[in-house]
């Protein structure tokens, strides 16, 4: 039932096309998982043949800077796909931790691909997926390039509030969210205190109350 959940959201989210044919091939070339937290589902250069759906639960994707310490690429929440370069290359490029046990759709990327080129339709979803998430990773990378914690902080409030309503618990913690934002959980704490003696949000434990974040 897991399974079936997991490739019907998958089909949902990301094709958007209700052929009974796609649900049987994806039945054939991806698997149910369940990682406990804390655990690694791969590492940095490891080779592999799938990208994941991630059903429920939290993954952080990281590397290891030249001083050890964690970088983190992305948090991924339920609803996304990460890994999917897998579909032309055959190493991870970065690694991949359990933040919390995590359901996921395991999917083989050759054979994924080999069918969506088969299908015209598919395969221009599916490339225009990709390409949007490329332009988030370039608008990320420009934002750190450009703004200051401040700004990048309201940045990423901002989305939130997008996705979930002007009130909403944070779903990494301030910890992760530091090293999303390539700075130090100390600023970050003074950061959120800052916005809220501006009146910008309200802070309860890790729930945040967007105000008029759009005025700053």
């Amino acid at each position: 039932m897991k399974k079936n959940t997991g490739i019907t959201l998958f089909i949902n989210n990301f094709l958007g096309v209700n052929l009974p044919v796609l649900f049987e091939i994806m039945e054939e070339i991806s698997a149910f998982e369940i990682v406990k937290k804390k655990r690694h589902l791969f590492f940095e250069g490891d080779k592999g043949e799938n990208f994941y759906f991630l059903i429920s639960g939290k993954i952080k994707l990281f590397k290891i800077s030249p001083v050890g310490k964690d970088v983190v690429v992305k948090i991924v929440t339920p609803g996304e796909i990460f890994a999917e370069i897998i579909i032309i290359e055959d190493q991870y490029p970065v690694n991949a931790l359990a933040l919390e046990e995590s359901n996921l759709l395991k999917i083989n990327g050759k054979k994924f691909l080999k069918f969506i080129t088969s299908n015209s339709e598919l395969n221009k979803k599916f490339m225009f997926i990709l390409l949007q998430r490329i332009k988030t990773l370039l608008s990320r990378l420009e934002i750190v390039g450009t703004e200051n914690v401040e700004e990048r902080l309201i940045h990423y409030l901002s989305d939130l509030a997008v996705k979930h309503g002007d009130e909403f618990e944070l779903p990494i913690s301030k910890g992760e969210l530091a090293s999303l934002l390539f700075t130090s959980p100390e600023t970050i704490s003074r950061t959120f205190a800052r916005l809220k003696e501006k009146g910008l949000i309200d802070v309860c434990g890790k729930k945040i109350i967007v105000k008029n974040l759009t005025d700053s």
